[in-house]
């Protein structure tokens, strides 16, 4: 089992795949004709594959999935061997079935509820398809040009309700074998986030499920993000880079805004990372990049702002010089960074 696409549901697919394009550097490399009732476009950059739909009738569940959650992610493809046996074995072990298996182009396509309206899909490829992740929709012209140095999704990051994460830890443990990687509570002023992170068998799919750990105060972003959401969902997904100095320079050049770190986060950095080999403080100062380090190795990562009408998903841009962890000192930057951008956005 590995991850195959991540499927967005939005309110115009050439819109939004056209952002992707423009600002992040992927290319389309497939889509359905123009004027059909549901528009999917597929976008490729380095080893990441993401499909953008829409629906023309207002009735149709792309169309509904929108009206209830804003743009987002809707599905996590997982490719398998044989996707009725992976449903199947979901089903016994709990799993709630929203899709029995059915055929897709020349492959086999089923999926279940992952959280909230956000499905887990089991693809099963025909035996041809070759490099080629999503072969039922029609290949277009490679448009050329250059991308902006995303290879891989590193993970995706869940907002769950109080209480969401046991229950959710447990069902990817028991139903797909997940196993629990990483795990952490994170206090900024008044608000606590609980994390636990769950991760595949062969390691390219990384969940961080989060919710608010707080009994009282004022609501955080992840209870922001479930009320602008209308439930569970991802809030954002990283994607990796080999160099994230050029790749930053790359996106904003671009037109991609990254959120600000606070003011006071370069002049304390040099006390949790003593020794920055990759890059200088004044690039990462500079492009908005954080820096943490693990017994592992250094972590540089770099949050975008959220372009969605809701202020819910944005992205995230990872470097990992060695590290395997996800930024312990850096979530709490993140956590008021993202508080910050969602006061903006009220004013």
């Amino acid at each position: 089992m590995n991850l195959n696409h991540v499927e967005f549901y939005v309110s115009d697919a050439d819109a939004f795949a056209g952002g992707l394009t423009a600002r992040y550097g992927f290319r389309p490399v497939a889509s359905t004709g123009d004027g059909e009732s549901v528009r999917s476009i597929a976008l490729r950059q380095g080893e990441i594959t993401l499909v953008v739909t829409s629906a023309a009738s207002a009735g149709h569940p792309v169309s509904e999935f929108v009206e209830t959650h804003g743009d987002g992610v809707s599905s996590i493809a997982l490719r398998v061997d044989d996707a009725r046996g992976a449903f199947d074995r979901a089903v016994r072990r709990g799993a709630r079935p929203i899709a029995a298996p059915a055929p897709l182009g020349d492959g086999v396509t089923a999926a279940i509820q992952g959280f909230g309206d956000v499905a887990l899909r089991f693809v099963q490829l025909p035996a041809d398809a070759g490099d080629n992740p999503v072969p039922w929709l029609p290949v277009v012209a490679d448009p050329g040009g250059h991308g902006t140095g995303l290879k891989v999704l590193d993970h995706f990051a869940v907002c769950l309700p109080p209480g969401g994460v046991d229950p959710h830890v447990r069902f990817f443990e028991r139903v797909l074998g997940f196993t629990m990687i990483f795990k952490e509570r994170t206090v900024a002023g008044e608000q606590v986030m609980d994390s636990k992170v769950v991760q595949n068998a062969g390691g390219d799919v990384t969940l961080v499920l989060l919710e608010p750990g707080h009994t009282s105060g004022e609501p955080g972003q992840i209870d922001e993000f479930v009320k602008s959401n209308a439930g569970p969902g991802v809030q954002h997904m990283a994607f990796t880079c080999e160099d994230i100095v050029t790749t930053a320079a790359a996106l904003q050049e671009r037109g991609v805004e990254f959120l600000d770190p606070p003011a006071s986060y370069y002049e304390m950095v040099g006390d949790r990372v003593p020794v920055l080999r990759e890059h200088t403080l004044e690039e990462l100062e500079r492009l908005n990049i954080l820096a943490d380090q693990d017994h592992d190795g250094l972590l540089f990562q770099s949050f975008t702002r959220s372009t969605t009408a809701r202020r819910t998903y944005f992205n995230e841009v990872i470097e990992r010089a060695g590290a395997t962890t996800f930024g312990s000192g850096n979530i709490k930057a993140l956590y008021e960074a993202v508080e910050l951008d969602q006061s903006r956005g009220k004013s």
